[in-house]
């Protein structure tokens, strides 16, 4: 807020904050920095301060990085309210680190880097933050998921936003999904210490299960969830967020019951077994499913070949074996874009060759 000197050659900074903080939002960086400052509006009731502390060796891509944090603020204020910490600034400065969500002070070290879509990720995740994690906050590390899956997600639904549909599920399939570790369960027990709840599935196992929710009682019903639980007072400032706020608000949107998905999902690292079996005989196709996790039910994909035509459908498959036939089908093909995460057991494919087909 201020600089006083105390003595010729001294300098004394002070600094104040106007909304709580966490202990570990705080940071000082010291360098020989060059402020590049704009305002933003249309993101909170008054216009935000945004500032880039740039190294002096390193201003080339300053601008063109604030124009990408407008758009981006913008996104995050238009899905999960108005910036939090308007009163104060929306700050990056520039670090020897990868990144860090420092409140109001993101610390960014990605060197103006864009992923192929044509985006900063590394700014866009730590920016993130300020709604899931500065504003939200946890009070137990076994809730952590709730910082990082959610503002994964958040990065999933900002590539919707700019790049269209397709994209988005792209992302899921082949960013999310292959960094999925399953070594432990998303939410460790209770009163859990960072270092037992820090896994890597915290971030994208996580983002995929809300995914995963998404298809099943629609994405705008999930993200209405994550938009209420960082504009509620109950969950913000020096409150707090746990597992169960999210699972009870989810369980909100819908009447299919959530239970034994929550705990395959949240409280399991075992991914449930999806049990497929595929009959062919002469001009039809009998497919049997069935999940081995007691009351779990998931909307399992299918893309029904026949010739050079491919037809899609869904259906929902519990712990109970069920079996659909389909006539004029040369080919069955489960999960094709792999929105699920189960392990697919394949069970004996049994083809009656038709001798008369040829």
């Amino acid at each position: 807020d201020s600089v006083t000197s105390a003595s010729p050659g001294w300098k004394t900074w002070h600094w104040t904050t106007r909304y709580p903080i966490n202990l570990y939002d705080v940071t000082v960086n010291i360098g020989d920095y060059i402020p590049v400052h704009r305002e933003v509006t249309g993101i909170a009731p008054t216009p935000v301060p945004l500032v880039f502390y740039a190294l002096r060796e390193d201003t080339a891509g300053a601008e063109g990085l604030l124009d990408q944090a407008e758009t981006m603020l913008r996104f995050y204020s238009r899905h999960f309210g108005d910036y939090p910490f308007y009163k104060e600034k929306f700050g990056l400065a520039e670090s020897p680190f990868w990144g860090m969500e420092h409140q109001t002070l993101n610390a960014y070290g990605n060197h103006y880097k864009n992923t192929p879509l044509g985006y900063d990720f590394l700014m866009l995740h730590e920016m993130g933050h300020e709604w899931f994690g500065n504003s939200m906050t946890v009070h137990d590390w076994a809730d952590f998921w709730l910082h990082e899956g959610t503002d994964i997600y958040a990065e999933a639904m900002f590539i919707r936003d700019q790049y269209g549909e397709e994209e988005y599920h792209w992302f899921f399939n082949q960013t999310v999904r292959p960094r999925i570790q399953n070594k432990q369960p998303i939410v460790a027990h209770r009163n859990a210490t960072s270092a037992e709840s820090y896994t890597i599935d915290v971030y994208y196992k996580a983002a995929f299960v809300l995914y995963m929710l998404g298809q099943m009682i629609g994405s705008e019903n999930v993200e209405r969830v994550l938009y209420n639980l960082v504009t509620d007072s109950l969950h913000t400032g020096v409150n707090g967020v746990s597992t169960n706020d999210f699972l009870n608000a989810i369980q909100s949107q819908t009447e299919r019951p959530l239970d034994s998905f929550f705990q395959a999902y949240f409280f399991s690292a075992r991914l449930p077994e999806l049990k497929v079996n595929i009959r062919y005989q002469r001009s039809k196709v009998t497919l049997t499913l069935s999940l081995d996790s007691p009351g779990l039910s998931l909307p399992v994909p299918l893309a029904i070949v026949s010739g050079s035509d491919t037809s899609r459908t869904v259906l929902w498959v519990t712990d109970q074996e069920q079996s659909a036939i389909f006539t004029n089908c040369t080919k069955i093909i489960v999960d094709p874009e792999q929105r699920l995460l189960v392990d697919i057991h394949r069970g004996w494919l049994r083809r009656i060759l038709d001798r008369f087909r040829h």
